[in-house]
């Protein structure tokens, strides 16, 4: 009776372990309000990007959310061989790459693609320059990417973003983050050649209190 009664307590300490681990376990997972770009790709871009953001509503002048993005597949590379760099070279061009992140209202984003030059690339028409890498950075392991079947793309690179918010100009638009890879000018009076372009589209709208509401995602 003795025995019986404690095989009955031991499975209730048992079960009640089981029970508080998956309790801490699914608290250790955070629900976000934002989260786009981590599916598996069959068919992966050079130029990859992810959204995370606990919260979708926001002031006007505080929308900031976590912006990850990869320029080169490690996992690809490192299968077969591959130097990332042969992906944006335009021959017979070889000049050093460079990259330009930018904050760009979505009805523009497509006016600088591939083969375009230009003259400055910190100031474009409708382009709010944010920052550049270095080729050397670019293909470091922070701005790679990973892609699995199971798990999805995994990023080694993110960082903070806040939209400007003169870029809400309406009550509602789309609002594009965008990588530009380009080759330095060859010559000293040379232009910026770019090489590939690519960019993640925010929806958004104003709610009647005024604040900024993300409506989605489209990469």
């Amino acid at each position: 009776m003795v025995l019986m009664k404690r095989k009955i307590v031991t499975r209730v300490v048992a079960a009640l372990l089981v029970f508080s681990a998956l309790f801490s376990l699914t608290g250790c997972f955070q629900k976000y309000a934002i989260k786009e770009g981590f599916d598996y790709a069959f068919t992966p871009e050079p130029i990859m990007f992810g959204i995370k953001s606990s919260n979708d509503t926001f002031e006007k002048e505080s929308v900031s959310f976590d912006l990850y993005y990869g320029v080169h597949n490690i996992g690809y590379t490192e299968k077969h061989g591959t130097d990332p760099r042969s992906t944006y070279i335009k021959s017979p061009r070889s000049a050093e790459l460079l990259f330009a992140l930018y904050f760009v209202i979505e009805e523009y984003a497509n006016d600088v693609l591939n083969d375009n030059e230009l003259d400055d690339y910190k100031n474009i028409k409708h382009h709010l320059f944010i920052k550049e890498l270095s080729e050397e950075e670019a293909f470091s392991e922070e701005y790679g990417f990973k892609m699995n079947y199971f798990t999805g793309i995994s990023f080694n690179h993110s960082e903070s973003v806040t939209i400007p918010e003169e870029l809400f100009e309406k009550d509602s638009g789309r609002i594009a983050i965008k990588i530009i890879a380009m080759h330095k000018p060859e010559q000293e009076d040379g232009k910026f050649y770019t090489s590939c372009a690519r960019h993640v589209s925010i929806s958004y709208e104003t709610t009647e209190n005024g604040h900024i509401k993300i409506t989605g995602v489209q990469d």
